[in-house]
């Protein structure tokens, strides 16, 4: 055991200083979803006094957002009132544009204040707006804020505790990312955008989406569900797909560790690690869980190297942006916004 746990540990080491080198080839961000917005209407705005409410409005929103993130929310509502009793002069794109940005940031507001129901109703208010913006005025970034809203929608149903609903929303999600193919009547594609996207940013946006629906079934509070709920979350992804290989290779290896209780954990992550697999393309959370489960079962035996492997590995999760001290737990850890909506 000793001898397959110290390799274990050290293919472990050497796939991190392999993956490393690729390490600029996932990061990214994009623009706020209000710059790209801004582009198309510097297009067609001819009064200057008309852009300056636009931003005047922004500015609004992204106060509220703000506040409501930090939990004052009689702060927040304030700027809410305050933007409801404001009127522009305003083209009618503008309006719509800024509706489009607007239900988003209202629903995120009655979010935190655990109005769930009215959460959903706001943001499926800004599914057809920036639809439209998207397919009829041809402001193809839309997209990608469109599809997070997606993404928001599950994450709401996971805190009104409709688990079930919260991982078809977000598997429907992830497949179509990774088929590119719909299976959803909730779900709106646009094949043009997607089968533009770089492959790299695509593979980031799929993790992105399965690490926050992981962090929410992995710290759900009822522990004896838990693993039901992770095997049912990651069988529904459909990763059959070469161009996925370390997704499919991870998710593969998780679900066998789950399922079977008795198979050789150390033997079974040995060989994942000894593949050719770049730890970067790997969801940080989904890694998370395997490396977790992996020192688990190292800590249940006498191995003389286990204080340096718990450093080997917090190392890792400093290096991916996860605090294993600060806990994984805290949402500005794993949920990034790498698209700049809410």
């Amino acid at each position: 055991m000793e001898n397959i746990i110290n390799l274990t540990h050290k293919h472990f080491i050497q796939n991190i200083n392999s993956s490393n080198q690729d390490n600029k080839d996932f990061l990214f961000e994009r623009n706020h979803i209000f710059f790209d917005i801004l582009d198309k209407l510097s297009e067609v705005i001819k009064d200057g006094n008309e852009v300056i409410s636009i931003y005047f409005t922004f500015n609004c929103y992204q106060k509220a957002l703000d506040y409501s993130r930090l939990k004052q929310h009689s702060i927040a509502e304030y700027w809410i009132n305050y933007i409801n009793s404001k009127t522009f002069n305003l083209t009618e794109l503008s309006k719509k544009s800024m509706q489009a940005l607007y239900f988003p940031m209202i629903s995120y507001y009655e979010y935190n204040l655990e109005n769930y129901d009215l959460s959903i109703r706001y943001l499926e208010k800004s599914f057809d707006l920036l639809l439209k913006l998207e397919k009829n005025d041809g402001i193809n970034e839309v997209f990608w804020a469109r599809m997070e809203q997606y993404l928001n929608l599950s994450r709401i149903y996971f805190s009104k505790k409709d688990t079930n609903k919260g991982i078809d929303i977000g598997c429907e999600l992830i497949n179509y990312f990774l088929t590119k193919k719909i299976d959803s009547k909730l779900i709106e594609g646009n094949d043009k955008i997607l089968n533009h996207e770089k492959h790299n940013e695509l593979y980031l946006t799929i993790n992105y989406n399965i690490d926050s629906i992981l962090r929410r079934i992995y710290f759900y509070k009822y522990n004896s569900e838990k693993k039901d709920l992770l095997i049912k979350f990651l069988t529904k992804i459909n990763v059959d797909n070469n161009d996925f290989n370390e997704l499919n290779q991870a998710i593969s290896l998780l679900i066998k560790i789950l399922k079977n209780r008795n198979i050789n954990r150390i033997s079974s992550i040995d060989v994942f690690f000894t593949k050719n697999i770049n730890l970067r393309k790997v969801p940080s959370l989904l890694l998370y869980i395997i490396l977790e489960e992996f020192f688990n079962t190292v800590n249940s035996v006498n191995y003389k190297n286990k204080k340096q492997l718990r450093l080997d590995i917090n190392d890792y999760y400093e290096s991916v942006g996860i605090s294993y001290n600060k806990n994984i737990k805290n949402s500005s850890i794993i949920e990034k916004e790498i698209r700049g909506l809410i």
